[in-house]
Parts: structure tokens; C-alpha cells; sequence
């Protein structure tokens, strides 16, 4: 009998694991453990990570620091929040038999314009700027 007869159930299939049957052991001094921890740190890795990649070939980098910070990422959040509500607004408006401006649709384009620009060339400054968003109703 196999494991999955003698269980009753078949196991689910997960993610491919490498097995590892070999261990090496190292001793490094303080200064090279040390140097090891901080390259595993900027890489955002464990030190046994940075070993295996080292053994298997592939050059590690430091981790890409974002370009944006937290408090410019939840501004760009909630300005996709506003952009969202104004656009179910306006079709709201609209499959209700209502019109839409010109001018108000205009207004939508030139917000997402600024929106894009933002996201594409980054913001001039780590304090960002502040993008603004008209909350208005329809018309």
C-alpha cells in the first residue's frame, strides 16, 4: 500500500520543493558574518539565501528601495478611491437618462492626466505634491 491508500486521501499537489540532502557548515568570523547579515539585509534575503544564490551563480543585488513613500502611496490610494466614486457617479447619472458636461468630463481627464504624469515621472521631491481631486456631482 502507498501513503495515499493507507491515509484514505489523496495529498494536494503544493508547490514543488528543492531538496536540499546536503549541508555545509561554515564558521565565519564576526566581521564576515557581519558583512553577510547586512548584503542578506540590503537584499531583503536570509543569509543561507544569499549563500545559495552566491553557489548557484547569480549575482545579488541590493533590494530597489521604492521610489514613492507609504504616506505618498495612500495619497495616490485615496485619489484612485475619488476618481472611482466620481466615475460610478457619473454613470449612475448617465444610465439614469441624465447628461454629462463637457466641462465635467474635461475635469476627469485632466485628473487622471496629472495622475498618470505623477506615476510616470515619479514626484519631484520625496514629500511628492499633493494631487487634487473636485468631489463635485454631476451636471
Amino acid at each position: 500500500m502507498n501513503e495515499k491508500e493507507i491515509a484514505g486521501k489523496e495529498k494536494k499537489e503544493g508547490p514543488k520543493r528543492i531538496s536540499r540532502g546536503r549541508q555545509v557548515n561554515i564558521r565565519l568570523s564576526n566581521e564576515q558574518y557581519a558583512t553577510l547579515e547586512a548584503k542578506a539585509q540590503a537584499a531583503g534575503l536570509k543569509p543561507a539565501q544569499i549563500v545559495r544564490q552566491i553557489a548557484a551563480g547569480i549575482k545579488v543585488a541590493p533590494r530597489k528601495q521604492p521610489i514613492i513613500s507609504d504616506d505618498i502611496a495612500a495619497s495616490i490610494a485615496t485619489q484612485l478611491r475619488y476618481i472611482g466614486n466620481n466615475l460610478n457617479q457619473l454613470a449612475r447619472h448617465a444610465n439614469s437618462g441624465g447628461s454629462v458636461s463637457k466641462s465635467v468630463l474635461e475635469g476627469i481627464q485632466e485628473e487622471l492626466g496629472n495622475l498618470w504624469r505623477f506615476l510616470s515621472q515619479g514626484p519631484p521631491n520625496q514629500q511628492g505634491t499633493q494631487l487634487t481631486m473636485q468631489t463635485s456631482e454631476p451636471t
